[in-house]
């Protein structure tokens, strides 16, 4: 199995409670039209292990068929008419691919 997670911040006046509702009514359902995504989850950062503030607002967990599949339905619709209006929403991300090595 392989994840896409992705970290963010929110672009200066989103707040993440209208994240939140844009996530499940929008991002969420979009996502999961893509051939790729078998999965799609969304959270919200807590705080760093010890108690520091989280670096991030909040973090996409994206069950993936490959990253190279992912990577290209964000190249076509509805994928590039989802990152787009995502991108509306967001400061900073980050994506990293990643292969699960013990699925329970």
């Amino acid at each position: 199995m392989h994840v896409a997670i992705t970290l963010f911040t929110l672009a200066e006046g989103r707040t993440l409670d209208d994240y939140e509702r844009f996530a499940r009514e929008f991002i969420g359902p979009r996502m999961l039209e893509l051939p790729s995504v078998q999965r799609f989850l969304d959270g919200r950062a807590l705080r760093q292990m010890g108690g520091a503030p989280a670096g991030w607002d909040g973090l996409e967990v994206i069950e993936i068929t490959s990253p190279e599949v992912f990577e290209a339905d964000h190249e076509v619709s509805p994928g590039k008419d989802v990152a787009a209006r995502w991108m509306e929403w967001i400061a900073t991300y980050e994506v990293t691919f990643f292969q699960v090595i013990n699925e329970s």
